[in-house]
């Protein structure tokens, strides 16, 4: 595998919404969201408070970049989830894959991501940005499994399973960014790829035993 599929690339405005999000997350970390001015914000991205407010509603949700960046390494493996191929089995492979010194911005975000979510146990405002991540997380999972089961992304029991999964990797996320090493910036998503790989092999199932459609490779 020449290039680790598992990092995707952000486009133009991502890019520009993850250096707002960056400067931000980083002041909140250091002066605490109240005292953190979108003008501060502004200020600190090199862009004028009116982009601030064109790409984000409110200061606080300039952090969800940095907290859906977290989730990045296991979305990004769901989606390149191959067919025949167990999921628990293709989580390990990637991670195997995974190449450090070719993603150090995707490093420090992910470090970042993790210092975020281990600030929400005090900065309780600051917890809409991560739950507002895992919302997007559940989304991309349901598009993920409904792809592969063949069936339309409002199908209930596709919604529960992305559910359960997002559920599972918020719980995950949680309990990793209460280690030093990784809020440090000393550690991997691919360090924890076993632990992820057996808890998401166990939530998700891309069709019920009973259903009509194909079943799941």
């Amino acid at each position: 595998m020449p290039d680790n599929a598992s990092v995707r690339l952000p486009d133009p405005r991502e890019r520009l919404r993850l250096r707002i999000s960056r400067a931000a997350t980083l002041l909140f970390l250091t002066g605490g969201t109240a005292a953190t001015s979108g003008d501060r914000i502004a200020k600190e991205t090199g862009v004028s408070t009116r982009t601030i407010w064109r790409h984000f509603r409110n200061k606080e949700s300039c952090a969800e970049p940095i907290a859906l960046r977290g989730l990045d390494w296991e979305l990004n493996t769901l989606r390149s989830w191959p067919p025949g191929t167990p999921l628990d089995t293709h989580i390990i492979s990637e991670a195997a894959h995974f190449a450090p010194d070719q993603h150090d911005h995707f490093l420090q975000d992910f470090s970042l991501s993790a210092r975020l979510v281990h600030l929400t146990r005090h900065e309780p405002v600051l917890r809409i940005a991560w739950l507002m991540a895992c919302d997007h997380a559940e989304r991309e999972l349901t598009a993920v499994l409904a792809n592969r089961a063949g069936l339309p992304a409002h199908t209930p029991h596709l919604r529960v399973n992305a559910a359960a999964g997002a559920a599972a990797l918020r719980i995950l996320h949680e309990r990793r960014s209460a280690d030093p090493a990784l809020r440090a910036g000393r550690d991997t998503p691919s360090a924890h790829a076993s632990r992820t790989a057996a808890v998401l092999a166990r939530v998700i199932c891309p069709c019920p035993p009973d259903s009509t459609a194909r079943p799941p490779p």
